[in-house]
């Protein structure tokens, strides 16, 4: 199904109306409408199938109309586990409509549709509003594009220092989408709002007006600090195995210095000898 849409040009098509979207549509009704379209869509295949499919077209819309990829992703992914309507939607209606043939009375697939359909639109609009609540609460969705998500573009994608607002929040800099340069001996830069501006008034930029690619997110990784003993010159405990030694007690309940562990001797074992034959 996924190599069936890249060819026929669908993906394509899908994800430049959802680009247009989200710049039109209030966040909540967008979350509602990909969330409709989801469970709709998992009636007919699988949850997998329609993860594979529509995550990355979501996910390049989102680019493309340089909004937070977690916006458009997160009610479609949670859209994935609302199939209760069609045996199709997920195996376990298969299972329990194969076994139904057992029974006196079969199930038939018109009573599938009268049970799921009810709690389908119940669970769409609960979800949606979940997503939209939660979704901004826990994940900073409704954020404009992080710096994160735009160094994984490397090719488009630019993190420029223009202030303004963006998505309802005021931001010193702001992600910019580098757009076709076919029609044009300048680089242009589309910004959330719309505006296209010349990157290489903000970055420097090569010869002949090429960019440079974006500069990677620093890592917070660190290394652990050294381990006391560890290093030459260090006057830590001595360490034996990687463990200090433990401290001796006598009697009377003190502390005395352990003694140092000798080498045990190794002892020669006894080779088997086969007995001569005369």
């Amino acid at each position: 199904i996924s190599a069936g849409f890249n060819e026929s040009g669908l993906t394509e098509g899908i994800g430049t109306w959802f680009a247009g979207l989200t710049s039109s549509l209030h966040p909540f009704l967008l979350t509602l409408l990909i969330t409709f379209i989801g469970a709709v869509c998992t009636q007919f295949f699988s949850a997998i199938a329609f993860a594979t499919t529509v995550l990355p077209i979501l996910k390049s819309a989102a680019i493309q109309s340089v909004a937070n990829p977690l916006l458009l992703q997160l009610p479609a992914t949670i859209a994935c586990s609302l199939a209760f309507m069609l045996p199709t939607a997920t195996p376990a209606n298969v299972v329990v409509l194969a076994k139904s043939q057992e029974m006196p009375k079969p199930l038939r697939v018109r009573e599938f549709v009268f049970s799921g359909l009810p709690l389908n639109l119940v669970t769409i609009l609960l979800c949606s509003i979940l997503v939209h609540l939660m979704g901004h609460a826990v994940f900073d969705s409704s954020s404009p594009l992080p710096a994160s998500m735009c160094s994984l573009e490397l090719d488009s994608c630019y993190y420029l220092g223009i202030p303004g607002l963006v998505q309802d929040e005021e931001v010193s800099s702001q992600a910019c989408i580098l757009q076709d340069q076919k029609n044009s001996t300048e680089p242009q830069c589309l910004l959330w709002n719309g505006t296209l501006v010349d990157p290489c008034s903000y970055v420097p930029c090569n010869e002949g007006n090429q960019l440079p690619g974006p500069m990677p997110v620093a890592s917070d990784e660190t290394s652990p600090p050294p381990v006391a003993g560890d290093v030459a010159g260090d006057s830590g405990p001595s360490r034996i195995g990687g463990q200090a030694p433990t401290p001796m007690v006598d009697e009377n309940g003190r502390e005395t210095e352990a003694a140092p562990i000798s080498p045990q001797p190794q002892v020669p074992q006894a080779v088997p000898q086969e007995p001569s034959q005369r």
